[in-house]
């Protein structure tokens, strides 16, 4: 209160405050104010976005996993290397419905198998050690699922998806660009069937959070974070090893904002 500047820059003491403005004319008529109504309450600028606790994947189709108490969003991967199509009809937290926010899936033409990668998320979920649970079908194997928890959540960007079927011998894989706030990040995943001393690098200064052997044979497992850089963002994972090759491949990504 008591600002008589024509600007006010908003600073921690109006947290917590509405504002009002009276604007007050001046003619050789005499003067007149008027107050505008009350803002909305001044909250706190949220801090950049970034994962919090311990990410956490299982070959299982429900584990306990702890949400820390800093977390506002959790999201999952669920992925699968298998000799049948798959499809993920549900996922639940403590009981609570998530929302898919991505799919991707291809069937290798090669080793004949299916390749999947979905993304789910959770909006203020439950902290501690609750239950993940996904309801899969078509499986033969056990699939993935994945919990990655992030803290100062505003909005997502536009989703990226990519997969190849019959892989042109490239050493990256890529879910493709996407448009990041500077102060976010990417959660991807990529599903693979590859040779088994294939090692994976992701770009951008990205963190795999997993990198595991899926249950059957020739299949791995990723998930990973990667920052926010203001711009677009193109999400990969590089291959490498001996003799790197693969016989199909799936990629989702999708941009956290604050």
């Amino acid at each position: 209160s008591g600002q008589t500047a024509t600007t006010l820059v908003l600073s921690a003491s109006e947290v917590g405050d509405t504002i009002k403005y009276t604007k007050t004319a001046t003619n050789t008529a005499g003067s007149g104010s008027a107050t505008s109504a009350a803002s909305a309450v001044v909250i706190a600028a949220g801090g950049p976005v970034a994962v919090v606790g311990t990410p956490a994947r299982q070959n299982a189709t429900s584990f306990a996993y702890t949400v820390d108490a800093a977390a506002d969003c959790l999201l999952v991967l669920a992925q699968w290397v298998d000799v049948g199509a798959v499809t993920v009809s549900a996922m639940t937290y403590n009981g609570v419905a998530m929302t898919r926010l991505a799919a991707a899936g291809v069937q290798s033409n090669s080793s004949g198998l299916y390749l999947g990668c979905d993304l789910w998320y959770l909006t203020s979920p439950a902290t501690g050690s609750n239950t993940l649970s996904a309801t899969f079908s078509g499986n033969s194997f056990t699939p993935s699922l994945g919990a990655i928890a992030v803290e100062n959540f505003g909005s997502f960007g536009t989703s990226s998806t990519n997969s190849a079927g019959n892989p042109p011998g490239s050493a990256t894989i890529t879910a493709g660009g996407v448009t990041t706030s500077a102060t976010g990040i990417i959660v991807g995943g990529v599903s693979v069937s590859q040779n088994s001393d294939n090692t994976y690098t992701v770009g951008d200064s990205g963190t795999n959070h997993w990198n595991v052997a899926d249950g059957i044979a020739l299949g791995r497992i990723i998930g990973a974070t990667v920052p926010g850089t203001g711009g677009s963002v193109n999400f990969s994972e590089v291959q490498g090893g001996a003799s790197p090759w693969n016989q199909g491949w799936v990629a989702t990504s999708i941009p956290v904002n604050p």
